[in-house]
């Protein structure tokens, strides 16, 4: 079977496995000019160009958080473990279809990361974990030297105590959320 799928409106829709692990993955083959922006594969330079999802966690990277030019800003590069950008970030399997769409059933987008109804939504290790208490014991398991926490919060830290000390932090602010 295919991977896409037409439908009446003329629009490709792709199933979630090919959305979550291919599409903007998978170099294209193609040699001629064509609309990478209705192409699924990946182009070099594309601002939807991402990694293989097993390469990251579904976190967002603190160096590009609020990056327009995301591959320069993080030290790690492609070796950084958490997501750079928001296809990297909605499309990993952790993230994906973990939230409902605001459009709902209106949504003509050609790529939705978001669920469309209750039916539709995914639970996942990920999904009921509040991103800045999860990165933050994801970090404390894998410390090692200065750090950066990436969170909605974008803690820089110079050392493992003040590591700990913020991921500390925002557990206790997490916890007492809830």
């Amino acid at each position: 079977p295919s991977a896409k799928q037409p439908t009446g409106s003329g629009a490709q829709h792709w199933d979630d496995t090919f959305l979550q692990y291919t599409y903007k993955v998978v170099p294209c083959d193609k040699t001629w000019r064509h609309d990478y922006a209705t192409c699924p594969l990946s182009h070099p330079g594309e601002s939807a160009e991402r990694r293989h999802p097993d390469v990251y966690l579904p976190f967002m990277c603190g160096s590009t958080q609020h990056s327009t030019d995301l591959k320069e800003k993080c030290p790690a590069g492609t070796a950084c473990k958490y997501a750079h950008g928001h296809f990297e970030l909605w499309l990993h399997p952790g993230r994906f279809r973990t939230k409902l769409c605001s459009l709902r059933s209106k949504c003509r987008r050609s790529v939705c990361f978001f669920a469309h109804s209750e039916a539709e939504l995914r639970v996942t290790p990920y999904s009921k974990l509040d991103t800045a208490a999860a990165v933050a014991a994801q970090q404390l398991s894998q410390m090692a030297g200065g750090c950066t926490v990436p969170s909605s919060t974008s803690l820089t830290c110079g050392s493992i105590s003040a590591c700990n000390n913020a991921a500390s932090s925002v557990r206790s602010s997490s916890s007492s959320d809830g």
